[in-house]
This record gives C-alpha cells, structure tokens and sequence, in this order.
C-alpha cells in the first residue's frame, strides 16, 4: 500500500500521476471528495500514441465534465471524446487526449481501445462494486480491464471505503 499526503484543498497533477503504474490495478481511496482528483487526472498528459481514460460512474458526470471542458474548466487545451448513450466514439482513438465515457460505452468500446490506452481512470469505484450484483455490463467491464488492458496504468478512484 502506498500513502500519498497532501496538504493543499486539491490534488496536484504530480500526486495523481504516482497513483498509475505501467501494468497494475491500484486501488485509490482519497477519503475526500471534491479534491480534484478527476480534474486533475485529466491534465495527465498520455505517452506518445495512447489516450488516457476516464470511466465516470454515471451520464450525467460525463455531461457535466463536457460542459466544464467546453468553458476550460476541465482538460483545457485536451482533445477530449465525451460519450454516452447516443452520442458514439466518433473517429479515430488517436485524434484524442483523453475520452470520458460511462461503463456500459467502455464494454462496448473496448475493441477500439485495446492497445491504445496509457492510463485508465474508473471515478466512484465502490458504485461499481454495489451495482455489480444487478449490472451484467459492470461485471463485464470489471473481467475486460482486467484480461485485456493490463498493459496500460489502471486506479480504481473511491472516496467511499470499499466495505463490498
């Protein structure tokens, strides 16, 4: 386990960045909310010919990050794909910086990403653990990080203690 202290109301990219090891699950509980951990996770910039991802745990978490990153309050500067029902990846994975998408849009989305992704970030893990026992695509999603993406950086992102 590793303990990271931070003084300061948010989270510096710095301090994010040491939460993603190349090859690893980590399992992060930043015991606060609302100390920019997502925010800050997308200023990471992704290694050379990758994309980062943000698994955000419902829809309206992935418009209201659209709507931040429309005005530079989220991943200013950032090439960024936004998607939820309805709205597909559109083009190519390489033309992005980061993509925020909903659980259900990464299963159905993962043969595109395979390969491609630098870090991966999944927000309100312990959600995810909760609604497993009545959502298929969230088991599916938890088996397809797993098997096919252990060759990018993965953080299981809480501020809930995971007691499931």
């Amino acid at each position: 386990m590793i303990i990271l202290r931070n003084d300061e109301k948010y989270l510096s990219s710095d301090l994010i960045e040491q939460c993603f090891e190349k090859g690893s699950i980590n399992y992060i509980d930043k015991v606060v909310t609302g100390n920019g951990f997502t925010t800050g996770f997308s200023y990471l910039k992704p290694a050379f010919n990758k994309v980062n991802v943000l698994i955000a745990p419902n829809q309206s978490v992935v418009k209201d990050k659209q709507a931040e990153h429309t005005v530079g309050k989220f991943a200013p500067n950032k090439k960024v794909a936004f998607v939820y029902e309805g709205s597909g990846l559109r083009g190519s994975v390489s033309e992005y910086d980061l993509i925020v998408l909903v659980s259900d849009s990464f299963v159905n989305f993962a043969y595109k990403l395979q390969g491609r992704v630098d870090k991966l970030m999944v927000d309100e893990f312990h959600s995810v653990i909760i609604q497993s026992a009545f959502r298929y695509k969230l088991k599916k999603m938890i088996y397809t990080l797993k098997d096919d993406f252990s060759d990018c950086s993965i953080s299981f992102v809480t501020a809930s203690p995971l007691l499931y």
